[in-house]
C-alpha cells in the first residue's frame, strides 16, 4: 500500500512539475531515477532543486541542471561543441554555440549577458549596502568573468537543448530572483534522523553547510571592508535587495564573523 501511495505522490509531481509535495525520501528516489535514467552519476549532485513561480500563484520546486550534468551528458553523447560567434550588442553580450553528437545531430544556442550592473555603496545611515540608483558598465575580473560566463552559459544551453532536456541550467537561475532552494540530496538522504512520532516528519542533517548565508559588513573599518568587498566578489557573492547584506550561496571562511543569517 505505501508504494502506490508514493507512486502516487511522485506521478503527481510529474504531471505538476512541482517537487515540493513529495517527502525527503521520495525526493531521493525521484533524483536517482532521473540520474538512472540519463546515465549520469547522482553522486556528484548533478541536479539542484529551485522554487520558481507557479502558474496561479504560490511557488514550486523544480529541478536544474548543474555543471556536472552537462559536462556528463557531452561526454556520453559524444557533443562537442564550437562557439560560432562573440558580438556586443548595446549593452549584451551575446555569444552563439554550435553542438553536434555522436550521431551528427546539430543544435545551436545563444546566450545573453548583460554588461552592466547596478551601482550599489556603503550607506552609513542605514548601517548596510544599498543601490545608488546608478547603472555602470563592468569593468577589470567582472567584465572578464561576464565574457567566461556568457561562453559557459551558451556551451550548457545548446548541450541540454541536443540531448532534449528541457530544464533551467544553474547559469541561467541566477538572475531569477526566487532564491535556490536547499537541495535534497544522496548525501543529505543518509543523515537523515528519526522521524517524530506522529506526523513522521523528517529531521535532515545536510552532510555539509547549505546556504544562501547573508554577510554583515557594517562592524568592519574602511581597510577591512574594501578588502572583503574584493572577497565577495571574487567569490561570486551579490548584494540581497530585501537586506541590503551580501549574500553568497556557500560559506565563505575568511567573513565567518560577518555572517549573519543561514537559511
Amino acid at each position: 500500500m505505501n508504494n502506490e501511495i508514493e507512486m502516487t505522490n511522485i506521478e503527481r509531481a510529474l504531471m505538476t512539475n512541482d517537487l515540493s509535495q513529495l517527502t525527503v525520501e521520495e525526493r531521493g528516489q525521484y533524483y536517482n531515477s532521473v540520474c538512472d535514467s540519463l546515465g549520469l552519476n547522482p553522486l556528484t549532485q548533478p541536479f539542484g532543486y529551485i522554487e520558481l513561480a507557479a502558474d496561479g500563484g504560490g511557488k514550486k520546486l523544480t529541478l536544474y541542471c548543474k555543471r556536472d550534468a552537462a559536462d556528463q551528458l557531452r561526454r556520453i553523447h559524444g557533443v562537442s561543441i564550437k562557439i560560432k560567434s562573440r558580438e556586443v550588442v548595446s549593452d549584451m553580450l551575446l555569444v552563439t554555440a554550435e553542438a553536434t553528437d555522436k550521431t551528427g545531430r546539430v543544435d545551436e544556442a545563444i546566450a545573453a549577458i548583460w554588461l552592466k550592473k547596478n551601482e550599489v555603496a556603503w550607506d552609513n545611515g542605514l548601517k548596510k549596502m544599498r543601490r545608488t540608483g546608478q547603472i555602470i558598465p563592468l569593468e577589470g575580473e567582472a567584465l572578464a568573468n561576464a565574457y567566461m560566463k556568457a561562453e559557459t552559459k551558451a556551451k550548457r544551453r545548446v548541450t541540454l537543448s541536443l540531448c532534449g532536456l528541457g530544464w533551467l541550467d544553474e547559469t541561467e537561475i541566477e538572475s531569477m530572483k526566487s532564491e535556490a532552494a536547499p537541495e535534497v540530496t544522496a548525501a543529505m538522504i543518509m543523515h537523515a534522523a528519526k522521524a517524530e512520532s506522529k506526523t513522521r516528519k523528517i529531521e535532515v542533517l545536510p552532510a555539509d553547510e547549505i546556504g544562501p548565508f547573508f554577510y554583515d559588513l557594517s562592524s568592519l573599518d574602511e581597510e577591512k571592508k574594501s578588502a572583503a568587498f574584493e572577497y565577495l566578489e571574487k567569490n561570486g557573492a551579490m548584494i540581497d535587495d530585501a537586506s541590503g547584506n551580501w549574500k553568497s550561496d556557500k560559506p565563505l571562511k575568511k567573513l565567518i564573523s560577518c555572517r549573519v543569517k543561514s537559511a
